[in-house]
């Protein structure tokens, strides 16, 4: 089940800020706007595992972790793992933020291309991952995904949401790989 995300800002001012910050931003830089921000009460082992998800229209956030002060240290623990990439000077729940909203861009990508959204995620981010390992002239695509964090070798689509987590949130001192990838989502996107 879902509830909005805000119409909760009463009781999370500083969250709903801080995710509102980075869509202000996204929609400054791309013209996007997401149709709608939920907080999901997810069940079994996404509820601990799954920080937000997209659902080819939705971004919604795990109520467990929907929390500043929890999310930040949950984010905290998966950068020093190597799973995340560092969220520089943004907060955690900044950089799972950008994240969705890079797969978000992706669906909207497949939409303009005249594919589902949801239907397409994986077919459209292996051609922009694809493209993106051969401009940093990397041997596979996993090896490439590897520079950015562990999470963006599960798949292609999860590589490029986790290049947007770590454009997002480091600029400059973004790995070459998520800037690539970033590169190549950009130029999809003016087409």
């Amino acid at each position: 089940s879902t509830t909005s995300f805000i119409s909760e800002r009463g009781k999370l001012q500083e969250e709903v800020d801080q995710v509102l910050e980075v869509f202000r931003d996204f929609e400054n830089m791309y013209g996007y706007d997401v149709y709608d921000i939920q907080i999901a009460k997810l069940k079994g082992a996404d509820a601990m595992g799954a920080l937000a998800y997209y659902d080819g229209a939705n971004i919604a956030f795990n109520s467990n972790f929907v929390n500043a002060d929890k999310m930040e240290k949950v984010y905290a623990d998966t950068v020093q793992s190597g799973f995340h990439p560092n969220n520089g000077n943004k907060t955690g729940l900044q950089a799972v933020t950008a994240h969705e909203i890079g797969h978000a861009l992706v669906g909207e990508i497949a939409i303009k291309q005249g594919k589902s959204a949801m239907g397409s995620i994986d077919e459209v981010s292996t051609m922009i991952v694809n493209q993106a390992r051969k401009a940093t002239g990397h041997k596979g695509v996993v090896q490439m995904a590897s520079k950015i964090s562990r999470y963006a070798t599960v798949s292609n689509a999860e590589a490029v949401a986790e290049a947007f987590a770590d454009w997002y949130s480091n600029g400059s001192k973004a790995q070459k790989e998520s800037v690539a990838i970033v590169n190549v989502v950009n130029q999809l996107w003016r087409s």
